[in-house]
């Protein structure tokens, strides 16, 4: 599998996975490739921080934890695999804070910020 692709709609927000290039559509609307915004990161509170310990990947985002309010949270953080992917969900107030199963190697560790969009970080 290539790396993961991810694209959001301009009118409602929506997120759409996608595990192939594509002109995707939403709201009547051409949907924005997302881009990681690591490269151009000068504040390490959104990168995500992804660990081995006790069998399991454990995901922090951020150096000191990112804000979890209603207006400026992390959404979710995207697992990529060898051979695919798992998400895990956040809500305003809980801690962007997760662990998944070591079932296979982990390429890539992404987090989406409502505020500030995507960001990644490598994981070997």
């Amino acid at each position: 599998m290539k790396e993961a692709l991810f694209y959001r709609c301009g009118v409602c927000g929506n997120i759409v996975f996608a595990s192939r290039e594509a002109s995707l559509c939403c709201c009547g609307a051409p949907m924005e490739k997302l881009r990681d915004n690591s490269v151009k990161c000068d504040v390490p509170r959104h990168l995500p921080d992804a660990r081995m310990e006790d069998g399991l990947l454990k995901v922090t985002v951020g150096i000191e934890l990112h804000p979890s309010e209603e207006d400026h949270y992390i959404e979710w953080v995207y697992a990529e695999t060898v051979s695919g992917g798992v998400f895990r969900f956040f809500r305003p107030g809980e801690e962007p804070r997760c662990a998944f199963p070591d079932g296979t190697k982990v390429r890539n560790v992404y987090a989406y910020c409502s505020r500030h969009g995507l960001w990644k970080c490598m994981k070997t």
